[in-house]
């Protein structure tokens, strides 16, 4: 008797250690699923500068210039001079001077830095591009730029909604609160800064309508 209740103990006992050991690994799987899932939806930043976002968020948001309260104002920056090291690119007959992802347009010795216009295409993109994937399509990403690759050029194109980027350009960015929350806008474009595990990094939210 003291035998079979000896037996019946310690089939329980292995019993229980099972289901526990089980349950543990079901919760450390989950957690881990957790945790992967958060990583992916903050957008990660690996060692080749590539940034990964998965999700697009739905419609852009065309925010009224008149809404808008400019902090600090943007600044521009001009050099004196170019030379050979320059591509020139001629687009829609307006001449733009390209050198290392930034644009100069200007002439008689004093040129200013400015934001390239959509569908303007370049065929080599700066060293320190970075790669961000939104809703699967990648992009290519530098200063404030966004880049899609078409027919071996890389086209600008309009920045997407939800895409996070690293940084924003020196210069010619306005720092502006909306209804009391803080952006930044370049090229008419606001981003939205936000806390991520890299530091502080800057979601596209939407577009500033120029004509209100």
């Amino acid at each position: 008797m003291k035998t079979t209740t000896f037996t019946l103990a310690l089939l329980t006992a292995f019993i229980f250690g099972t289901v526990s050991v089980q349950a543990q690994r079901d919760d450390n799987r989950r957690e881990g699923s957790s945790e992967h899932r958060n990583d992916n939806h903050r957008g990660g930043r690996n060692d080749n500068h590539t940034v990964v976002v998965n999700e697009r968020r739905g419609h852009e948001n065309n925010m009224a210039r008149r809404n808008v309260v400019v902090v600090r104002p943007h600044h521009e920056r001009s050099i004196r001079g170019i030379d050979n090291s320059y591509i020139r690119i001629n687009h829609r007959g307006i001449d733009y001077n390209y050198r290392d992802g930034y644009y100069y347009r200007g002439g008689r010795g004093h040129y200013i830095v400015v934001a390239p216009p959509r569908g303007l295409r370049v065929r080599i993109l700066p060293r320190a591009f970075h790669t961000i994937i939104v809703g699967q399509i990648p992009f290519f990403y530098f200063g404030g730029v966004f880049y899609h690759q078409i027919d071996g050029d890389y086209e600008v194109v309009q920045p997407p909604v939800g895409a996070i980027v690293p940084d924003l350009p020196q210069d010619d960015v306005s720092q502006v609160t909306i209804k009391g929350e803080t952006y930044y806008e370049y090229d008419n474009v606001l981003y939205k800064p936000i806390p991520t595990r890299d530091g502080v990094q800057y979601r596209v939210v939407g577009n500033m309508n120029v004509n209100q």
